[in-house]
This record gives structure tokens, C-alpha cells and sequence, in this order.
């Protein structure tokens, strides 16, 4: 990874780990790395993005219900949820739908909620 980028790892509980791991959501494979205009998500091979920095026009914690799940996720309202944790959420707002790869398929999203073990350390980079 060369200097200018910044890679947040996803948070992921141990209990989770196996199956998230059998399924390629490991811990080198389970991002958001911020590499000057653009931020790219993975987690695993079931989730590609690589977005415009620009594209993002809100950046927040927020909460993933319980009920939500965790691991790979659709919600409400073109939401991707990638969570391997109910803690350290932060909410992606975009400036309009984008297409992104989840589960193998194209899919547009407008909202992406990701667990990190980091989440301030990537609304402060996202703010700089």
C-alpha cells in the first residue's frame, strides 16, 4: 500500500470470524482505504466499490440493529450493511445511487453502513 493511502480495517467479533472467513471476509481482505480521490471497500470477494471520494456527502456513526444481522447485508433504501460487528457503525451517505458489486452481482446502493475497528480515525480522514 503506498504512503497516501489509508486502510481501515472492519470489525469483525470473534465469534464471527469463521464463518466470515470461510466466505473470504478475512482480516486483509475487509476495508476502506482512502487513496486520494478515491475510497474503496472490500469485504472479501462478495463486496467491491471503489467510489469517488466526491460521491460521499455524508459521513456519521451510526447504530446497526441487532436484528440487521451481520456479514454481508441489504436494508432499506438502497443501504448496503457490511458488519462484522454491531459496534464502531459508520453510515456512507452518497450523493446518489451507485454501483457497486455485493454478492457477485452489480447492485446500486445509496447508503453503505460498515463496522470498523477504527470508525473516528476514518470520519477524521474523511473530513481532512
Amino acid at each position: 500500500m503506498d504512503s497516501a493511502a489509508r486502510r481501515f480495517r472492519i470489525r469483525r467479533v470473534w465469534w464471527m470470524r469463521p464463518l466470515l472467513t470461510v466466505l473470504g471476509g478475512t482480516s486483509s481482505r475487509s476495508f476502506v482505504e482512502l487513496d486520494g480521490d478515491t475510497v474503496r471497500l472490500r469485504f472479501g470477494p462478495l463486496f467491491v466499490a471503489d467510489l469517488p471520494r466526491s460521491a460521499i456527502v455524508q459521513a456519521q456513526r451510526t447504530r446497526w440493529p441487532w436484528y440487521g444481522g451481520l456479514g454481508w447485508r441489504l436494508g432499506a433504501g438502497k443501504t448496503v450493511a457490511l458488519t462484522g460487528a454491531l459496534a464502531g457503525t459508520v453510515e456512507l451517505v452518497l450523493d446518489a445511487p451507485r454501483r457497486v458489486r455485493f454478492c457477485l452481482l452489480p447492485l446500486s446502493c445509496r447508503r453503505i453502513v460498515v463496522s470498523l475497528e477504527e470508525p473516528e480515525a476514518l470520519l477524521a480522514a474523511l473530513r481532512s
